[in-house]
């Protein structure tokens, strides 16, 4: 006697149970967002629904999962306004880690998984560098915590290079890291529009997106900027539209964000892409400049006070002198500590007051002493050679040209903003520098190889070669 069938609704209740959750935790949340704003039980609520999503989607289809993540990243620091905690990001940089790492280890055991780069290895070494330090530093959690954030872009960056090495793949990465800028753009638009600014300086309200500090969101802008420069006579259709809109609307907010630091390192970096591609550009930067100077007369006012070299009270009359004395302040703490130095993020607590050294060598000597440093240094170079190698290894015509020209010139831009800033502790920015890096390095892989198998048992009638009949 067989059974009546089960009803389709009761064999779907699970995942109807599931969905009603999730738009029950969204409302709430949404509710809880606009009430007491981004509060931890806010945060816990939307973190478990994109948590819960996440690994839905890992479940299904890594690609998918990677993608979703380099999507929505830059959405997650909005929630940090107004002092909120940072559980959205950090929740998010622990699943990307365990997501990579069970990832690569199913790619090893199914024999597909590629060399990892010089870059990559190099990467690797520099995190455990920072973890050795990080446990012999005076206050470990803090370091640790550090540590686990940056551990989320050398993961990325560890996934990317192995999935993006067909150029479908390539294309993909690059279309979901210029997605991943629209809500950013818009709501720096919305900031513009309104006059709702979080951070002014010389007068002037700074546009910050959904980031903490204007001078983050310019250099993420900044990558965006470089390589869009880069690739974008080899895209078509949609992709080109994609980013072309992203170049010309986020030049303008770069511009409002009045982060001079970002403005001469998006130049040094598209000049480093006209020398390498296009000599027309050569010509075009400062014709763009003077252009600028004319049309936003702000840019002088927010340049003006580099001349002044001191103020009436005896202190630094600028940012610039001020972080020369910054400096020495820091390197002065670090005194006894050469080798491994103080932990990440010691250095914010050196002044007088919390903040950062505003130098990324300064910092790594700091906080990870000679050898961090060294190993530090290694990275920069082995990402320039990576570039190079790249561009020499694809020929004329094909994306990857373009991107290996555009992560040439985002190296160039880090160094350069490395100097007086502090990009080395932004993960969000080092999340899509790392990616830019990875989509290079996957340029010069081979191809995996398949697994070897074992022969399958010849029939019993089968006859070696020589055998007596």
């Amino acid at each position: 006697m067989t059974r009546p069938p089960v009803p389709t609704l009761l064999r779907r209740a699970p995942a109807v149970l599931v969905g009603i959750a999730a738009i029950l935790l969204c409302v709430s949340a949404g509710v809880s967002a606009a009430t007491n704003g981004f509060d931890a039980a806010t945060l816990l609520r939307i973190g478990l629904v994109l948590g819960g999503l996440l690994v839905v989607v890992w479940m299904g289809r890594f690609e998918f999962f990677l993608l979703a993540v380099l999507v929505v990243r830059p959405v997650l620091d909005i929630a940090k306004v107004g002092g909120g905690p940072a559980v959205l990001s950090s929740g998010v940089a622990a699943l990307v880690v365990l997501g990579v790492l069970l990832w690569l280890a199913a790619q090893l055991h199914g024999g597909t998984l590629r060399r990892v780069s010089v870059l990559g290895q190099l990467s690797v070494l520099l995190l455990a560098v920072m973890t050795v330090s990080a446990v012999f530093s005076g206050d470990q959690v803090r370091s640790l915590l550090q540590v686990a954030r940056l551990a989320a872009a050398v993961a990325v960056f560890l996934a990317v290079e192995q999935f993006a090495v067909a150029e479908r793949n390539r294309r993909r990465v690059l279309t979901a890291v210029y997605v991943s800028a629209v809500v950013p753009l818009l709501v720096g638009l919305q900031q513009f529009a309104t006059g709702t600014y979080l951070k002014q300086s010389s007068g002037l309200g700074r546009v910050t997106g959904t980031f903490l500090h204007p001078n983050a969101f310019g250099f993420y802008l900044v990558l965006l900027l470089i390589m869009g420069t880069a690739i974008f006579r080899y895209l078509q259709g949609g992709p080109r539209l994609l980013v072309g809109a992203v170049v010309a609307v986020g030049s303008v907010e770069l511009l409002l964000t009045y982060s001079r630091g970002s403005w001469a390192t998006v130049v040094a970096g598209v000049l480093v892409v006209g020398v390498l591609q296009s000599r027309k550009l050569l010509l075009l930067v400062p014709a763009g400049l003077a252009l600028v100077v004319v049309l936003a007369p702000s840019v002088l006012t927010r340049l003006s006070d580099l001349s002044q070299e001191e103020t009436i009270n005896g202190t630094p009359g600028n940012s610039f002198l001020w972080r020369v004395q910054h400096w020495g302040v820091v390197l002065e703490g670090a005194q006894g500590h050469e080798f491994l130095g103080l932990g990440p993020s010691a250095s914010d607590y050196l002044g007088a007051e919390v903040l950062p050294p505003h130098n990324d060598f300064v910092r790594m000597y700091v906080e990870t002493g000679v050898l961090g440093t060294t190993v530090y240094l290694a990275v920069i170079v082995a990402a320039l050679a990576m570039a190079l190698r790249a561009l020499r290894a694809v020929p004329d015509g094909r994306i990857g040209r373009g991107v290996a020209v555009g992560a040439a010139g985002c190296t160039a831009a880090f160094v350069l903003g490395s100097f007086g800033g502090n990009l080395i502790s932004e993960v969000v920015v080092l999340l899509y520098l790392f990616t830019f890096f990875a989509l290079a390095t996957s340029l010069t892989l081979h191809p995996p190889q398949p697994a070897l198998r074992p022969p399958r048992h010849a029939p019993a009638h089968a006859m070696t070669a020589g055998s007596p009949r």
